[in-house]
């Protein structure tokens, strides 16, 4: 089963979307609030994807946090905002995400993201 990391400080969006998520058939192994804290874990949580938000508590953000997690691991990345602001929407873009959703995200899109990641996981 995929390991899935949530990234996301806002308590009730991370909430819901873990719900929807494990009733996808999805584990989500931790929910985190900074991008410290999820470079911190990384190498102990070992997830199979990261669910990121862009804002986040902390010093770093979630375009950051992942550029930091992509020098050294091959974890997709899909991000989840409620950003509408140009200049980040491009800086997140720029580091080739698996998925980029705005909220209030899609559910079917997130889970055939998730999927496509499994399947690829699977036949890789």
């Amino acid at each position: 089963m995929l390991k899935i990391l949530c990234v996301e400080d806002d308590y009730i969006a991370s909430y819901l979307l873990h719900e929807q998520i494990e009733r996808m058939g999805y584990n989500i192994i931790d929910k985190l609030e900074t991008g410290e804290e999820a470079l911190e874990m990384l190498e102990w949580l070992k997830p199979d994807v990261i669910l990121m938000d862009i804002k986040l508590s902390g010093e770093l953000d979630g375009v950051e946090t992942t550029r930091r997690i992509m020098e050294d691991e091959d974890i997709p990345v899909i991000f989840i905002t409620g950003m509408t602001d140009p200049a980040i929407w491009k800086r997140a873009k720029d580091l080739n995400p698996h998925a980029f959703f705005t909220k209030p995200v899609d559910l079917k899109e997130l889970q055939k993201s998730i999927e496509t990641i499994f399947t690829n996981r699977m036949n890789g």
